[in-house]
Order: C-alpha cells, then structure tokens, then sequence
C-alpha cells in the first residue's frame, strides 16, 4: 500500500490558491520552507505516517526547490528538535533537465 500527497507549489499552480495577495508573493526558499512546514505540520497530526518512507519528488520548475526541501528535511532529522517528527525521507527526484542542483543549493547559504 502507498499514500500520496499532492503538493501545489508554489500558490497560484494546480489546483492551489491564497486567501490574501501577500500569500501569493514567495521565492524560491520561502517556498520550499513552506513545503517543509507543511509536511512537519501534516504528520504531526497524521502521526500514523511517520515511520513511513519518504519520497520528494516534482517535475518541471520545481526542479528547483526540490533538493532545497530534501536539504530541509535532511537538516531537521539532523538538528532532531523535534525528534518524534523526523521524517523518513529515502530518496528523491525531479524531472527539470534544465535545472542545476548546486544552483538551488546555493538558495540556502
């Protein structure tokens, strides 16, 4: 059995949306951190799917954020704040040939 979460990122793409005008203004990091808070926020109250493994992945522009929320995520498990709240992540992957990895990385220096 799988469980899938959908994320649009960042507002205004799919099927997501904001309730204020300043909500849809983000960069790249702000982005990704708001992906991270998400999914911390999601499995504190989902608490069942925690241990479950973890998988980030995107396609097109969101080639770019992803290994930022990857390195987050990495980062968090790492600092262990909240260790009942580390995610499992095991892998990862988007689909943006154009990208460049070290020029999202760049992102959070």
């Amino acid at each position: 059995m799988a469980s899938i979460i959908f994320l649009d990122i960042p507002v205004g793409t799919g099927f997501s949306y904001a309730r204020t005008t300043r909500a849809t203004h983000s960069n790249d990091l702000q982005l990704a951190n708001h992906a991270y808070e998400f999914m911390r926020k999601w499995l504190k109250s989902h608490p069942g799917f925690i241990s479950n493994p973890f998988y980030i992945g995107g396609e097109s522009y969101s080639g770019k954020p992803i290994p930022v929320i990857a390195q987050l995520i990495s980062n968090g498990n790492e600092v262990g704040n909240e260790a009942h709240l580390n995610i499992n992540m095991k892998g990862g992957g988007h689909v943006a040939p154009e990208s460049k990895p070290e020029e999202s990385f760049a992102m959070l220096k």
